[in-house]
C-alpha cells in the first residue's frame, strides 16, 4: 500500500544490494528535508507551502536540518523531538551549535552527535565512559614481505604496498570505577578505533555486539574566515568524520 511505499523501497534496495538513494522523490531520505532558518519556520506554520504532500503518506518522515543557516526555528523544531519545551534549553543548543560549526563541526548529517548537545543542554547526560587516551598507527609493508627478507613477486616497484593495517590503543575509565586498556588491528583507522573500543567497552555493555560499523566517510573542514582552526587543532585542518552504523533487531 501506498503508506508502506518507503519501506517498500528501501527492502529492494536491501535485497538488491543497492545504496539507497536520499535525492529519491517520495521515498529517498532527503524528499522532505528542510534546511534555511525561514524555510524550517514556514514549515511550523504551514506544511503545505513546502511538501505537496504529508510525508506519513508515503511512510516517510520529515527531517529538519542542522547548518550553518540554522536559526532559532530549526533548532526549535528538532529540540521539540527530544522532548525540549524550554527557549532557553533551544537557545542554548542553538549557541553551542553556532560555536562548534565556527570550529569545523558539522550537525547536518549527525543526528546522533546533536542528540548529545540537547542532553548536555538539558543537563540530563551521562556519560557510558571517560576517554583518557588513545593512539592509531597506521603500518604499511612495500616490497618486501612482512616478516621475511623475500621480496614479493607483485610488487611493482620498491613503494609499492604489500600490507598495509592499523592498529589501535584506548584507554577508558568506566563509571564503576574500573580502566580498561586494550589494542586492536582493523582495515584502516576508523575500523581499527572500532575495534578496539569494542574490546573495551563490550564487557560492560554487551548490547553493542549488535552495532556494526557500515561506513564511514573522512573529509578537511574548510573553515569560515575567522574560524579558529588552531584553537583545538594546533593549526592543522580539521577533519569531519561521519561514521554510520546498523544495529541488530
Amino acid at each position: 500500500s501506498v503508506p508502506r511505499l518507503t519501506e517498500l523501497s528501501r527492502y529492494v534496495d536491501d535485497v538488491a544490494n543497492l545504496t539507497p538513494n536520499n535525492g529519491a522523490p517520495f521515498v529517498g531520505r532527503s524528499a522532505f528535508a528542510h534546511k534555511g532558518g525561514m524555510h524550517a519556520h514556514a514549515m511550523a506554520l504551514a506544511p503545505e507551502s513546502y511538501e505537496h504532500l504529508p510525508p506519513d503518506t508515503v511512510g516517510n518522515t520529515r527531517r529538519v536540518l542542522v547548518s550553518e543557516l540554522s536559526g532559532k526555528s530549526n533548532i526549535a523544531a528538532l529540540t521539540s523531538t527530544h522532548g525540549v519545551v524550554d527557549s532557553e534549553v533551544t537557545k542554548a543548543v542553538l549557541a553551542e551549535v553556532q560555536r562548534r560549526e565556527a570550529l569545523g563541526y558539522q550537525y547536518e548529517a549527525a543526528d546522533a552527535s546533536f542528540a548529545l548537545v540537547v542532553s548536555k543542554a538539558m543537563r540530563n547526560f551521562t556519560p557510558h565512559f571517560k576517554r583518557i587516551r588513545y593512539q592509531v598507527e597506521v603500518s604499511g609493508y612495500g616490497s618486501i614481505r612482512h616478516g621475511s627478507n623475500t621480496y614479493a613477486r607483485s610488487a611493482v616497484d620498491a613503494s609499492h604496498m604489500e600490507y598495509e593495517r592499523s592498529e589501535a590503543t584506548v584507554k577508558l575509565a568506566l563509571p564503576g570505577g574500573g580502566y580498561m586498556h586494550e589494542v586492536a588491528e582493523g582495515n584502516g583507522p576508523v575500523a581499527a578505533l572500532d575495534a578496539a573500543l569494542r574490546k573495551a567497552l563490550e564487557p560492560t555493555y554487551p548490547n553493542l555486539q549488535d552495532l556494526h560499523l557500515t561506513d564511514y566517510k573522512v573529509r578537511v573542514v574548510r573553515l569560515p574566515e575567522g574560524g579558529a582552526a588552531g584553537a583545538e587543532g594546533g593549526g592543522a585542518a580539521p577533519l569531519h568524520t561521519v561514521i554510520a552504523g546498523t544495529a541488530s533487531a
